[in-house]
């Protein structure tokens, strides 16, 4: 179970970094874990880890609510 998670958070990290980097979301845009894991069909679990990737990697600010 833990490594299908992984695979879908890498998966979707992968396709927000690309999004990110190709200025299909724009800096400064806010993004509602909620509606990320909507819009890609999956958990909020998995949408949350790849977030917390992003941040890692600088691309990402984390802001609770």
């Amino acid at each position: 179970m833990e490594a299908k998670l992984d695979s879908t958070a890498d998966a979707v990290a992968a396709s927000l970094r690309d999004m990110i980097i190709n200025g299909e979301l724009e800096a400064g845009e806010r993004l509602v874990e909620r509606d990320l894991a909507d819009r890609f069909g999956i958990s909020r679990i998995p949408m949350r880890e790849a977030i917390q990737r992003l941040e890692r990697e600088g691309l990402l600010d984390i802001f609770r609510n």
